[in-house]
């Protein structure tokens, strides 16, 4: 990673350099060999990443808010989901059926994080742990006039993409949490950057302006490396 994060500074110049985490940067491979895997993805979070980032150059932004000449605030997390954002249609056949979220199983398919990260808490538990320690950042914060919100998580149920079968919508529960999007609101952020969805996103909620620039996996592209990330990454002004 630190590799990877030295080429991006090499290749795009800025004054500021910004790094928040995605649910890939949180799991270990090799978790299933450990003896001992309570908290393998805090630790991971709390020390390894802001590490890293710090040896590249980069701003861990979860580890503190980043103000620019007390004008401009940047405040990050990783999210996480808590079942919120679901598609409650389903809530009545899942009960019947006994097949429950924190399974992270259903149809043959499976959410990665069960084999690959342990936060050593319930799925909710991290919600309100990231939450919490998100309030207290924006609160830090809250006589800055620009406040720009960096998730990895969705925040919103809006742009979640249910399509109506139980094999893709029982996935949909794992997409974010309305935790995040309720601080957004209670805080008046006008900007958030997010990311997970693969699909590029721009939109805007009541006053809220919404930015998503996925690259994505090449098996979803359907351009060469350079037309899809023109048209994938997002560059917008204040």
């Amino acid at each position: 990673m630190q590799e990877t994060l030295e080429l991006i500074k090499e290749k795009i110049y800025s004054d500021y350099y910004i790094f928040v985490p995605g649910n890939h940067d949180i799991w270990d491979l090799e978790l299933q060999k450990y003896k001992n895997k309570q908290g393998i993805s805090m630790q991971k979070y709390e020390v390894d990443l802001p590490n890293i980032t710090k040896r590249a150059g980069f701003h861990f932004l979860p580890s503190n808010p980043l103000i620019i000449e007390d004008e401009f605030a940047f405040i990050g997390s990783i999210g996480w989901y808590d079942y919120t954002l679901r598609a409650h249609k389903w809530d009545e056949f899942l009960k019947r059926e006994q097949v429950g979220y924190e399974e992270k199983y259903y149809m043959g398919r499976y959410l990665n994080e069960l084999n690959y990260s342990n936060w050593g808490m319930t799925d909710e538990e991290v919600t309100e742990e990231f939450s919490n320690r998100l309030r207290d950042d924006l609160e830090k914060v809250q006589k800055i006039e620009n406040k720009i919100m960096v998730l990895h998580y969705l925040p919103f149920q809006q742009r979640i993409d249910y399509k109506q079968t139980l094999e893709w919508d029982y996935f949909s529960a794992f997409m974010g949490a309305k935790i995040f999007g309720e601080l957004i609101r209670e805080f008046n952020i006008s900007v958030v950057i997010h990311g997970h969805t693969h699909t590029p996103l721009m939109y805007s909620l009541d006053d809220i302006r919404i930015y998503c620039g996925p690259i994505g996996y090449p098996m979803e592209w359907t351009k060469k490396l350079e037309e899809e990330v023109n048209r994938r990454v997002k560059l917008f002004y204040f």
